[in-house]
């Protein structure tokens, strides 16, 4: 627009300088009704551009509004989730404020757990168990009431690496990576682990072995069963019953009657010492 104005201006200017170079009347009177002219179209564009500028002036400030506001809503934004967040790191600092303490207090109860785990197996001292007990189930009840929980944890569990930290792995029949042996228990504050349990896990070399034996047994088996049923000496142990079952009562009457007569015979005899005639020889005449 400035540039505009400059050409326009400079035609202007060129057209005065000829005009003023004619020393003729007319040309004086068409010079000042040019000037007239320039002055009007001068005041028509001051007008107009007085107007677009008080246009622009206001879109512009009706932007800047705009973006104040925003600016100002962010700001307010910013600032509630800072309050938000700040209130809610108090709120967690007041909570987990004695996390650390509790942690030193745990380590003397295991310390306790330990010592009644052993002294259970001495009966010198095993009436003072019971109370050492009573002390360590009293202060476990007090951490509950802390909202500090003992999470159960079981031999055999498989193992999670969110709530135990493994510190050996130990041969045992139970499968891979399953917990074989507890050293300390797994406690939390407010639904936060704050200490891990400690754990031994078994790397599943016996699972395995007791799997393949188990595989053996069972494609051994049938081949037994079938040999036992075509060997010959089934058959021999079926007929020896029957050969046991064989007596004097049955034999055919005609030897039962043979062995009357000799025992007649024989009165002066005592009745028990009467000998009984093996089959072999009753079968012979009298």
């Amino acid at each position: 627009m400035d540039n505009v104005n400059n050409n326009f201006n400079q035609n202007i200017e060129k057209l005065k300088s000829f005009l003023k170079e004619n020393n003729h009347q007319k040309n004086k009177t068409v010079a000042n009704e040019i000037d007239s002219l320039i002055a009007a179209i001068e005041q028509s564009y001051k007008h107009s551009l007085e107007k677009d500028i008080t246009i622009k002036n206001e879109e512009f400030l009706k932007k800047v509004k705009e973006v104040e506001n925003k600016a100002a809503l962010k700001i307010a934004e910013k600032i509630d989730e800072l309050d938000k967040k700040k209130k809610e790191e108090l709120e967690s600092a007041k909570r987990f404020a004695i996390e650390k303490s509790i942690i030193s207090a745990i380590n003397v109860l295991d310390q306790l757990e330990i010592a009644l785990g052993y002294a259970a197996l001495d009966p010198t001292i095993k009436n003072y168990v019971a109370g050492f007990r009573m002390v360590a189930d009293s202060f476990l009840k007090w951490l509950n009431e802390m909202n500090i929980e003992k999470m159960p944890i079981e031999i055999g569990d498989p193992f999670d690496d969110q709530t135990m930290s493994a510190f050996e792995k130990l041969e045992s029949n139970l499968p891979k990576n399953h917990v074989v042996k507890i050293t300390k228990a797994c406690y939390t504050l407010h639904d936060k682990i704050i200490r891990h349990a400690v754990v031994a896990v078994s790397d599943g070399s016996l699972a395995t072995k007791n799997v393949l034996q188990e595989i053996k047994t069972v494609a051994i088996e049938p081949t037994v069963n079938k040999t036992q049923q075509i060997h010959p000496t089934t058959q021999i142990k079926n007929i020896i019953p029957l050969k046991q079952h064989l007596t004097i009562q049955s034999i055919p009457p005609r030897i039962n009657h043979t062995q009357q007569i000799l025992h007649h015979v024989d009165e002066s005899k005592p009745k028990h010492a009467t000998q009984v005639v093996p089959p072999q020889q009753t079968t012979k005449k009298v």
